[in-house]
């Protein structure tokens, strides 16, 4: 699941990024910019993510291991809200009708 995440993630960061080359000397240059900028944060964000997610499950491991049978909660970490309702509603790109200049 990750993997298709932080893919799809960099298919879009690529995509931004090439009309962002594109249309760099149009009237659309600062537009295409933050598109690209918003794909990448995006991207850095699902990175973050997964990365607190696996050291989550590393800690919890490890406390396994030195305390067994003892149930541990979940780290404020571990409750994140889903990033991925926002960022699937998120347009990364321009229209278009709008990209002719």
């Amino acid at each position: 699941m990750a993997h298709q995440v932080l893919s799809s993630d960099m298919a879009q960061l690529i995509n931004a990024m090439r009309l962002a080359q594109q249309y760099g000397t149009t009237l659309l240059d600062s537009t295409y910019r933050k598109n690209m900028l918003q794909a990448a944060h995006i991207l850095a964000v699902d990175s973050k993510h997964l990365l607190e997610t696996v050291d989550e499950a590393r800690r919890r491991v490890i406390a396994r291991a030195r305390h067994p049978g003892v149930t541990f909660p979940l780290s404020p970490v571990s409750r994140v809200p889903d990033v991925h309702t926002e960022h699937d509603q998120l347009h990364v790109g321009i229209p278009a009708s709008s990209a002719v200049l």
